[in-house]
């Protein structure tokens, strides 16, 4: 009888330190509309009213590291969700993106924004990067505005107004010691906003007021739930064919390997 009760045991052993390993089978997901973690970290994003959801998935992927090609690869589970709207102010579409990410030990976020590098026309445009660090809701976040070419969009938009792209708002969050990283974007068609620049005679990066307007709409597209997140209503589904996992991996951010962070 013992050496039968040995290896069950053993089993039951592994199953809950890879429970314990992976958030101990705390489900995170979709609250109807929100994007959910009902802890560690207790946070939600809400979109405002104007939005509806397109689509909401969960994956695992690689964020790359910063500590080079030769470390072991880097892990982290991700659920995103994304939202359209037609924005009342500019009578143009709009997009929302929650993305949030959380590492496997030894692993955590890189402390700053995240957002890739700077992209743009040439000239002028490559200056349109717009960055701060702030207070949110009670929560440290860094933001930039930036522009986020097509082909670079792990979630690009179909439609005539975004085919040059998007200006995005990025707002990221570091939470649960930096284990976790929330990002949310606020996104306008960049195409319009720069034509309407040029007609001023003025780049966008030196449009103060422009920027301004886009970034006030941006602050007020969601908001941050952090005391009573409620349990998602159902884990939502891995990405449809032609999402690619590594490329919204990347888009989070780097992490690096912190020893002794088991």
């Amino acid at each position: 009888m013992i050496r039968v009760l040995i290896p069950v045991l053993i089993l039951a052993v592994a199953v809950v330190v890879i429970a314990a390993r992976r958030g101990g089978g705390l489900v995170r997901g979709m609250a109807g509309d929100m994007l959910v973690s009902p802890a560690r970290p207790a946070v939600g994003v809400l979109p405002a009213s104007l939005f509806h959801l397109e689509q909401a998935c969960r994956l695992e992927g690689s964020p790359p590291s910063a500590d080079g090609p030769l470390s072991a690869p880097a892990r982290a589970d991700f659920w995103y969700a994304l939202y359209d709207a037609e924005a009342p102010e500019t009578s143009g579409p709009a997009s929302l993106v929650a993305l949030l990410g959380v590492t496997e030990s030894p692993y955590r976020w890189i402390a700053g924004n995240g957002a890739p590098g700077a992209a743009g026309e040439a000239g002028t445009e490559r200056r349109l990067r717009r960055e701060s660090r702030d207070i949110m809701d009670g929560r440290t976040v860094f933001t930039v505005t930036f522009l986020v070419p097509s082909a670079a969009d792990p979630w690009p938009r179909s439609g005539a107004a975004w085919q040059e792209g998007s200006l995005a708002r990025r707002f990221t969050f570091p939470l649960f010691q930096d284990k976790a990283r929330l990002v949310v974007e606020y996104r306008e068609p960049y195409g319009p906003l720069l034509a309407a620049a040029r007609r001023r005679g003025i780049p966008l990066a030196d449009d103060a007021a422009t920027l301004a307007a886009f970034e006030a709409r941006a602050a007020e597209a969601f908001r941050l739930v952090t005391a009573d997140v409620p349990r998602p209503d159902a884990s939502p589904p891995y990405p449809p064919a032609g999402v690619e996992r590594k490329r919204i991996a990347a888009y989070a951010g780097e992490v690096w390997r912190a020893e002794g962070n088991r």
